[in-house]
């Protein structure tokens, strides 16, 4: 079941903490026109988040979105199978879950031009420079807007998301480990 009744929402997940980059995510979404869309944000708090995590409270208490500190997967999962888009304005990232899995079901993607999520998502999302909230709230109101262009995004991340299997992830680290040995794979 749809976690709203139906209401389109954007979604964001990611612990509260710089690297996260939810300023950008708050300020892109207080530039978005009038009423604003509903916007939903699972993460825990994690470290020097104090305003941004009183800014989300404040948020949730209006009814103008939804802060989920603590999802189990079925929850994460339910939220983004209905999103209409995932957006991950992160600024430092190591590999990045979540939009590998929001490609897979085909939810579009806007995330943060990191190098990371540069080679992560390919040509298969749209990603923005950290530090600009406002070409990140164009694409969050095309995400809301243009359902070619969700369309698109949608197929070229389903396609995207089938190179990253839990298998190739176990081979890569066995043929890394065997060069790293300089054991022979053959």
């Amino acid at each position: 079941p749809h976690p709203y009744n139906g209401r389109p929402f954007l979604l964001s997940v990611g612990t509260i903490e710089p690297r996260k980059n939810h300023r950008d995510l708050l300020d892109a979404w207080f530039l978005l026109p009038q009423p604003r869309p509903f916007l939903v944000v699972i993460g825990k708090e994690g470290w020097r988040c104090e305003g941004i995590s009183a800014e989300l409270r404040a948020m949730h208490a209006l009814g103008a979105g939804k802060w989920i500190q603590d999802a189990d997967d079925w929850t994460v999962y339910q939220h983004m199978q209905h999103a209409m888009a995932l957006v991950y304005p992160s600024r430092l990232e190591g590999f990045g879950f979540p939009p590998v899995e929001a490609m897979a079901l085909g939810i579009p993607v806007i995330a943060g031009a990191t190098p990371a999520l540069e080679e992560l998502t390919a040509d298969c999302a749209v990603l923005y420079q950290p530090g600009e909230p406002s070409v990140l709230a164009g694409w969050m109101e095309r995400a809301l807007h243009d359902p070619m262009w969700r369309d698109i995004l949608s197929e070229r991340g389903r396609r995207r998301a089938k190179d990253f299997t839990w298998a190739k992830a176990a081979a890569g680290y066995a043929d890394a480990y065997r060069e790293a040995a300089g054991i022979d794979a053959a």
